[in-house]
Order: C-alpha cells, then sequence, then structure tokens
C-alpha cells in the first residue's frame, strides 16, 4: 500500500522535504472514508458520480435522519477493506445546518474509530470543470530516430 497521507488542511503532507506515507491499512481506510465522507456530489470534476448527496438530499427538508444514516452507511461499506459497521452515531444540527457522525468499522486490520467533524453547506468546494482546462504541451520534438530494438525514440529538446 501506497498512499500519501493527508494532513489536517487536507494537502499531501511532506516533512523534511520527504512526502509522508501511510503506514497501515487502518489510516488508509480513514482517510479514504474522510475524503469520501466529506466530498460533496458532483465535486470532484473528474467523476462527478462520486461523493454524498449533501445539497441534492441531506441538507434538504424532508429527509430522515434514518434515511440520512442509510445513506451514509451504505457509502461507509462500499470501501473494500471495511467488513462491517459495528457501531455508528449521528447529530444534525439544524443552527448551523451541521451533520456530525461517528462510527466504528471492522476493517481488514482490526477495529477503527472515525469521528467526522461536522459537516455544513459552507464546506463544499468549487473547483474548475474539466473543459476549463487547456492542456499544452511544454517541449517541442526535433526528431525521430529508432532505438536499437526498433522503438521509435522522441529526441526532446
Amino acid at each position: 500500500m501506497m498512499d500519501f497521507k493527508l494532513g489536517d488542511d487536507g494537502d499531501i503532507l511532506v516533512i523534511d522535504g520527504k512526502f509522508e506515507l501511510l503506514n497501515t491499512i487502518q489510516e488508509a481506510v480513514k482517510q479514504r472514508l474522510t475524503i469520501t465522507l466529506r466530498t460533496f456530489l458532483g465535486e470532484y470534476f473528474l467523476d462527478i458520480s462520486q461523493g454524498i448527496p449533501y445539497r441534492q438530499q441531506i441538507f434538504n427538508k424532508g429527509i430522515t435522519p434514518k434515511e440520512t444514516d442509510a445513506i451514509f452507511l451504505a457509502k461507509i461499506l462500499e470501501d473494500s477493506d471495511v467488513i462491517k459497521v459495528t457501531s455508528f452515531s449521528s447529530t444534525y444540527t439544524s443552527s448551523n445546518r451541521g451533520y456530525d457522525l461517528n462510527f466504528e468499522v471492522l476493517t481488514t486490520d482490526g477495529l477503527l474509530r472515525v469521528n467526522l467533524p461536522s459537516i455544513t453547506p459552507n464546506d463544499e468546494v468549487e473547483y474548475s470543470h474539466a473543459n476549463d482546462f487547456v492542456i499544452s504541451p511544454s517541449c517541442r520534438t526535433e526528431g525521430f530516430m529508432s532505438g536499437g530494438d526498433g522503438d521509435i525514440i522522441h529526441k526532446v529538446i
């Protein structure tokens, strides 16, 4: 397993110029679940089907706590290293429309407790859309030459 460890701010953790890596399955599961459960449906431009339907369902009137919990439980159980959910509790705060989540799962590496801080509608991040990016080469080729095994090699200048 070679996953980058993320800091509290969500950026890749670099210490003394070196990328920190996750060391255990439990660290990886906790990080994956935190990312998954804090991602708003449609937020990730490379795959808008990923995420939790916060704006579409959870932060709307009419959804019951039982229905909300079912959405989260289903998403937690999608993780390949989660065997089962052993405990689960959630709290909805109407004043800020926040949703707190605490759960424990049995992973392939043992029990793991996750406390997810309050998620509110203000937590959604706006990213550019894929069609907003322009990709252009940063170098040009001078010509082609054949490698010893018949492969074409580009000479880049």
